[in-house]
């Protein structure tokens, strides 16, 4: 049930929403997870906002994930992120 999950939020602007992903949670809605996906949680939690991905994790994987409130942000934030320039970096740490 997706009223008991509250995922935790790392940073919320105007612009951009940064959350902490559970593992075992995927992004989007699918099959057995269409409503609870960390994007469905997160609209119903950020009172029905529509939230666009910008870069998403594996269901498995935990970590930040970063939405976009408009597709217009979504889309300049991912190719910021897909830049070759190096604009940022990824770091995947994993626990054996």
């Amino acid at each position: 049930n997706n009223n008991t999950i509250l995922i935790p939020i790392i940073a919320d602007t105007d612009d951009l929403l940064v959350v902490d992903k559970p593992c075992t949670l995927p992004v989007h809605p699918c099959g057995a997870y269409r409503e609870n996906s960390l994007t469905s949680i997160l609209e119903k939690q950020q009172n029905n906002q529509k939230l666009y991905t910008i870069q998403r994790l594996d269901r498995v994987t935990s970590g930040l994930v970063f939405f976009g409130k408009s597709s217009e942000v979504a889309q300049r934030w991912g190719r910021v992120l897909m830049s070759q320039q190096n604009y940022c970096q990824k770091t995947y740490v994993a626990r054996v």
